[in-house]
């Protein structure tokens, strides 16, 4: 009788603590609530720090923090109505915010998160232009950049972007579907980038250049137009708050939608596959001089997508 009561202990005690999960994972690929993810930052050091997942999953130790970031315009962090809000791990994937206890997955932002664009005096490229920094207003002294860009303000020109793309992870990268639309943020007020993609206005910039509505009609029509090619492309990131961080238009260039859809794609692809096997890679995407076309006097100009 004593042994059968001493097995039933020993069961006992096995049973409860294997019932115990004394970590909080939150899966950030999740498509039931990823849309409208915070930022995940660590801020254990001096500088707020991303999250970076592993294979899709934020594992957290019991007592253990991490910050939730929720940036834009009218966003929040639905629990607290705050941009940016710590919590603590107490285990079974729950958290501890302030005196309330939620389910990691239930911190959620209004709406979804995007990051802006800030210009610094920094110069880039030989001083032909400026450092600009796409990312996250954390708080009001502290930034988290997420991608480098040498831009010229004057003409719109955005010379080279750069970004880290995390070659052991980006298999497991988001696959939403949801896409927000092209911001003009940190561009010059005179240009109108989002007009400068419009398939009708860029036959008029072709007409008018080359002076000859017929060459206009052979570079611009239904199979063929410069399209919003990507420098740093979505599908380098791996959260989605990060993916929708590169639809700014600082972070394009005019490309020829046949390369862009086909030859670039297979660009990005490629790189994505090496940084599988070689790891984390420092990217830096750039373009090359001004496109130049022959007009109906055999004279080469400058082909600029914006008003005269």
């Amino acid at each position: 009788m004593e042994v059968i009561l001493l097995f039933s202990s020993l069961f006992s005690v096995i049973v409860t603590s294997a019932s115990i999960n004394s970590e909080c994972i939150l899966n950030v690929t999740n498509p039931d609530y990823e849309r409208k993810l915070p930022l995940p930052l660590y801020n254990s050091s001096s500088n707020y720090e991303l999250a970076t997942p592993h294979q899709g999953l934020i594992r957290l130790q019991t007592g253990q923090n991490i910050s939730f970031l929720c940036s834009g315009i009218r966003n929040y962090v639905r629990q607290t109505n705050a941009n940016v809000s710590t919590v603590t791990c107490i285990g079974d994937d729950q958290v501890k915010l302030f005196r309330m206890v939620f389910h990691i997955a239930e911190i959620s932002c209004k709406n979804s998160v995007r990051g802006n664009v800030r210009a610094t005096q920094e110069k880039c490229a030989n001083n032909q232009g400026l450092v600009y920094q796409i990312g996250y207003q954390v708080t009001r002294t502290e930034w988290f950049t997420l991608i480098t860009v040498c831009y010229i303000p004057s003409n719109g020109q955005t010379l080279y972007t750069r970004h880290i793309l995390y070659g052991k992870e980006i298999k497991y990268r988001s696959k939403t579907k949801y896409r927000p639309d092209f911001s003009s943020s940190g561009q010059n007020d005179q240009i109108t980038a989002s007009l400068s993609y419009n398939q009708t206005f860029q036959k008029l910039v072709f007409n008018r250049i080359l002076k000859s509505s017929l060459l206009a009609r052979k570079f611009i029509n239904d199979k063929s137009f410069l399209a919003r090619g990507h420098l740093s492309p979505d599908a380098d990131f791996l959260l989605a708050p990060t993916q929708f961080s590169t639809y700014f238009y600082i972070n394009t260039a005019p490309q020829w939608q046949r390369i862009n859809s086909a030859n670039w794609k297979s660009v990005e692809i490629t790189t994505r596959d090496l940084a599988v096997h070689y790891g984390d890679l420092d990217i830096i995407t750039g373009t090359h001089d001004i496109l130049t076309y022959l007009d109906q006097e055999n004279n080469f100009q400058k082909i600029y997508l914006g008003n005269e």
